[in-house]
């Protein structure tokens, strides 16, 4: 089995913060990440930066909020605007081991 320490998931993994008064839901409703991961096999989690809580939008695995696949990069889609920054966490699952589920 492969072991996995903190400095091989940072290595799968990328922070950015949204910029509050970047975001505009009228005219400037998206945030686009370039993360790199070279995966569509990626998990994201977005958080308030004051309150910690965890915020909701839209998130595709584009470059332009569009239906063309990018495995570099995601789009955050705001439905209204944020009023506070918003920081959004990125890890890749690339290479994950694969589980069957079981039903009950």
């Amino acid at each position: 089995g492969k072991v996995v320490d903190a400095s091989g998931l940072g290595a799968r993994s990328v922070i950015s913060t949204i910029s509050a008064s970047s975001v505009n839901a009228a005219t400037n409703k998206r945030a686009i990440i370039n993360h790199s991961l070279n995966t569509l096999d990626v998990i994201v989690q977005l958080h308030d930066t004051d309150t910690d809580g965890t915020v909701y939008a839209q998130v595709t695995r584009t470059s332009d909020g569009g239906s063309t696949q990018s495995a570099d990069h995601i789009t955050v889609d705001f439905g209204r605007d944020i009023e506070n920054d918003v920081k959004c966490i990125i890890m890749s699952a690339k290479g994950g081991t694969s589980k069957t589920p079981t039903y009950a």
